[in-house]
């Protein structure tokens, strides 16, 4: 079990309490998993402590999806990564932005 990918939750990570909404909330913990076994290691951990996970990827959301209430923030903006073009379909990960998906497929003369 790898205990450093959680951080007990700082005045660093403040940012991270909401979104685009301005809605405010409150978390024990940030991670910032980079791989999906990363994610599945933190979200086990969390699982088995019974606290809650609020998923977060560049927190643009005007809804408040994105804000936490207690518990975990998982934030996925260090999972950017963007695939291979096959055809007219690409995978990526959740944290790659619209803007790096634009550039990537429009060097293939696609648009999104």
């Amino acid at each position: 079990m790898r205990t450093d990918l959680i951080r007990l939750f700082g005045a660093d990570y403040v940012d991270y309490l909401h979104d685009e909404s301005r809605r405010v909330g409150s978390a024990d913990s940030i991670s910032f998993p980079a791989t999906e076994a990363e994610v599945v290691e933190v979200v086990r951990q969390m699982c088995a402590q019974g606290r809650p996970i609020t998923t977060q990827g560049a927190r643009t959301g005007l809804v408040a999806g994105a804000v936490p209430s207690g518990g975990l923030v998982l934030n996925l903006s260090r999972m950017n990564g963007i695939g291979e073009i096959v055809g007219q379909a690409l995978t990526v990960q959740p944290g790659a932005t619209l803007a790096e998906i634009r550039k990537a497929i429009e060097a293939q003369g696609l648009f999104f």
